[in-house]
C-alpha cells in the first residue's frame, strides 16, 4: 500500500503514476523523473535559510544522473542557488548480494567502481544524496560514506521520489548517531510491498530498463560530460 507524504503535490503524484505505469515510454518516463527531481529540489530549497552561503553537493548514482539528479540541480537553480555553489558527485556502483557459491542473501554491498567528483568542501556544505528509489539503502549508504568519510557535513538531505517502508531507519542505523541525526528525508511516497526485490508500485520496475540506458559500466551521463568539460575549459 502506498502512503503519500506531506511533500507530495498533485503534480508529483501524477508523475509518480507515470513512473508506475508499465506502458509509459522511455521519453515520458525520463521527463517524469526529471520533473520529480525539480519538485524535490524545491522542497529541499525551502528548508535552506536564505542567508546561508553553504554549497550544495548533489551525490547521485550513474543511472539517476541525467534525469532525477539533473532535475534536482535545475530545481536548486530555480530557487536562486548560484552555479558556483552547486557541486556534483556521480558514482558507478556494482551490486554484490552474496558470496560466490553460497545462498546467503544477507551479504549485500554496493562497492564503487568509478566516480566523478567535483572539488567540494563537504564540511561546509549541504550534502544531498539522490536515488530514484530507496529500498535496502545499501547504495545510498556506500555513496554517502565515500563522500563524507570522517567529515561531518552541515546537513545531509536524502532525496528520492519513492522510499520503501523502513528504509529511513535502516540507513540511519548504518551511521554513528552524530551523523545520522543530521539526516533529513525528502520523498513523495512510502511503499510497503515488494514483488521479489522490486518495490510495488515503486518506480515501475528497474530504472535502467525504464530509462532505456546502456550498460552502466560504460555509460557516462551527459551532465557529467558537460560539467567536466566546463571545469577543464
Amino acid at each position: 500500500m502506498r502512503q503519500f507524504t506531506d511533500f507530495a503535490s498533485d503534480a508529483s503524484k501524477t508523475m509518480l503514476s507515470v513512473l508506475a505505469d508499465k506502458l509509459s515510454s522511455e521519453s515520458v518516463y525520463r521527463d517524469a523523473m526529471y520533473a520529480l527531481g525539480r519538485d524535490l529540489a524545491a522542497k529541499m530549497a525551502a528548508q535552506l535559510a536564505p542567508t546561508k552561503t553553504l554549497d550544495v553537493c548533489v551525490a547521485c548514482t550513474v543511472e539517476d544522473a541525467d534525469f532525477l539528479a539533473s532535475g534536482i540541480v535545475a530545481g536548486f537553480r530555480d530557487a536562486g542557488l548560484a552555479d558556483d555553489r552547486l557541486k556534483l558527485a556521480c558514482f558507478w556502483n556494482k551490486r554484490v548480494k552474496r558470496f560466490d557459491g553460497t545462498e546467503d542473501d544477507s551479504f549485500d554491498v554496493a562497492p564503487i567502481v568509478k566516480e566523478y567528483r567535483e572539488p567540494m568542501d563537504v564540511r561546509h556544505s549541504v550534502v544531498v544524496v539522490v536515488k530514484s528509489i530507496i529500498s535496502g539503502a545499501c547504495v545510498v549508504k556506500t555513496n554517502l560514506s565515500s563522500l563524507i568519510d570522517d567529515i561531518e557535513p552541515e546537513r545531509v538531505f536524502v532525496a528520492a521520489p519513492v522510499m520503501f517502508k523502513g528504509s529511513r531507519e535502516r540507513l540511519a542505523s548504518e551511521f554513528a548517531p552524530d551523523v545520522a541525526n543530521r539526516f533529513e528525508f525528502f520523498t513523495f511516497a512510502i511503499d510497503d510491498q515488494k514483488s521479489g526485490e522490486i518495490v510495488e508500485p515503486g518506480i515501475g520496475g528497474s530504472v535502467y530498463s525504464r530509462l532505456g540506458l546502456e550498460e552502466k559500466d560504460a555509460y557516462v551521463p551527459n551532465i557529467v560530460k558537460v560539467r567536466r568539460e566546463a571545469l577543464t575549459a
